[in-house]
């Protein structure tokens, strides 16, 4: 990482920090707003738009760094073990394939951007010894960054439907 690069992570970190101060100053209830009862509640007010909401926010989890665990626990508390994990298995279908296709679209270079190139050299050894195997743990287990394991099969020169074969 340059020093530009470091020196606007920490300005953007300062940013959010300050974002998140003036909102507690200045809204008092946002402990309510946090609360898991109230997002609860709120996404089920919203009727069928709520599953579209959820499906929708689960989707993003996928091409954003944003961690899809909680999302999917999220999704569990609000609908329920069943609905919750349907679902999420849609939404991050969805991410996935949207993610597939936009590194199909702009290249290696797009994953080489957004994932270090340490943790792509190590994948890639691990899918290269273990295939499919390998490829389902990785989803199924938290640790791994759902984010850059649906970027690298996808820079390979293979199809969405064939992407996980050896």
């Amino acid at each position: 990482m340059t020093h530009r690069q470091r020196f606007i992570s920490y300005l953007v970190l300062a940013l959010i920090i300050l974002g998140l101060g003036t909102a507690i100053l200045f809204l008092p209830n946002i402990k309510e707003l946090a609360s898991p009862e109230f997002l609860r509640e709120y996404i089920l007010g919203l009727g069928w738009w709520g599953y579209f909401a959820y499906v929708f926010i689960a989707l993003l989890s996928i091409p954003l760094p944003i961690p899809s665990t909680p999302v999917a626990l999220v999704g569990g508390y609000i609908y329920g073990a069943f609905v919750g994990v349907m679902l999420t298995i849609i939404g991050t279908t969805l991410g996935s394939l949207l993610m597939f296709y936009l590194v199909r679209q702009w290249g290696r270079s797009l994953v080489e951007k957004l994932v270090d190139s340490h943790h792509i050299q190590h994948f890639l050894h691990i899918f290269k010894r273990r295939g499919q195997t390998a490829a389902l743990i990785s989803y199924a287990l938290p640790v791994f960054p759902v984010f850059s394991l649906s970027s690298l099969p996808s820079s390979a020169k293979r199809s969405s439907v064939s992407c996980s074969r050896n």
